[in-house]
């Protein structure tokens, strides 16, 4: 009988989700832990919202550091917003108004940035925590999101 020796890889349990129109599913006011794979690794996570509101996307990374491209797609992962960052073991987050009950996907992605838009410099994953918090909007205040025109001016 030969033994062979044990390897523990850590497993993330989104993967594949590198392409738009196959995204993980996630659920608001939930903390996740993700991976980067390598350089360049993309992750789209697709979340719904029941309502019109805002959402707060915050992520922490390793202590590495790690450029994060962001983008947030609507239901036809056409886009709405794209930020880029460098961390360094800090928190990154960004505020959305978002105007109706839809599914909504976020790109994450490593890369983007800096000389040449490369990535950072892994040679193995490099785990990161985020949180997609949603906060609904109320009665009092729509003109968050029904003040397209005229029609629809909010009174000061």
């Amino acid at each position: 009988m030969v033994l062979l020796p044990l390897i523990l890889l850590s497993q993330n349990e989104f993967e594949p989700n590198d392409i738009c129109a196959q995204p993980a599913d996630i659920m608001v006011n939930e903390t996740y832990v993700a991976y980067i794979q390598e350089a360049n690794d993309k992750d789209y996570y697709r979340f719904t919202l029941p309502s019109a509101g805002m959402i707060i996307f915050r992520l922490i990374s390793s202590s590495n550091e790690v450029n994060i491209q962001y983008v947030l797609y609507d239901e036809f992962c056409q886009e709405l917003e794209e930020r880029n960052t460098i961390t360094q073991g800090s928190t990154f987050f960004v505020e959305n108004t978002l105007c109706g009950p839809a599914n909504y996907t976020l790109y994450l992605r490593d890369g983007g940035i800096g000389p040449g838009g490369q990535g950072s410099s892994f040679d193995t994953e490099v785990p990161y925590s985020f949180q997609v918090t949603f906060i609904p909007f109320t009665e009092l205040d729509p003109c968050e999101c029904e003040n397209e025109n005229i029609g629809q001016a909010c009174p000061i």
